[in-house]
């Protein structure tokens, strides 16, 4: 079996360390593995990250350019926000790629549009590290009734301490008419397991 493992990051940040570890005991277990990754910090052979400077170059400039886009948007939740507008140009390499499996991480910062993900035509495992992949924009959100992950974005159940444009709105419809792939979730708490069904 051939494994794809995407994530953002090699060993910047937990989720990529996460990541990191299971490409790693994979190989050891005798799976084929290769990792992609926006930004390469590791010196491993089996990860694969921008080869061509322009390239390396785009991938430190996409986070900030999505962070630019944020900022027309003024949310009293001070987690970070993800828009994943910008597309990747990996798609078509993921799908004609010989993975069996393609395994999602954090593919956040730009890593992935929000449409990339949708299309990627190969079975889909999605480990959660947050609840960006059910939310809008946000990585983490208040989990209590009125949450709008919970009940839909609408107009009406804006924050009244959200001013500028509804980002977060507008990212939770791209992914409901994008993400009609199956995939299996798993997550690494039962909170988070629980926030998803």
């Amino acid at each position: 079996m051939k494994v794809m493992i995407l994530s953002s990051y090699d060993i910047l940040g937990g989720a990529a360390r996460a990541a990191l570890r299971l490409h790693q005991s994979l190989i050891a277990n005798g799976l084929e593995s290769r990792m992609r990754v926006g930004i390469k910090k590791s010196d491993f052979d089996s990860i694969d990250g921008p080869k061509k400077k322009p390239d390396k170059v785009m991938g430190l400039v996409r986070p900030f350019l999505g962070q630019a886009l944020m900022k027309l948007q003024k949310s009293g939740n001070p987690i970070y926000h993800s828009p994943a507008v910008f597309p990747s140009r990996l798609v078509n390499a993921i799908n004609k790629s010989s993975a069996d499996i393609i395994h999602l991480n954090w593919v956040c910062d730009e890593f992935l549009s929000v449409e990339d993900i949708g299309r990627i035509r190969k079975p889909l495992v999605w480990t959660l590290h947050d609840m960006w992949a059910f939310s809008g924009a946000e990585h983490y959100s208040p989990d209590d009734s009125n949450a709008r992950w919970k009940n839909g974005y609408t107009k009406s159940n804006r924050p009244a301490n959200h001013k500028g444009l509804d980002i977060d709105r507008w990212v939770w419809k791209r992914k409901r008419r994008n993400w009609n792939y199956p995939m299996q979730i798993v997550t690494p708490s039962r909170w988070l397991s629980e926030c998803c069904t």
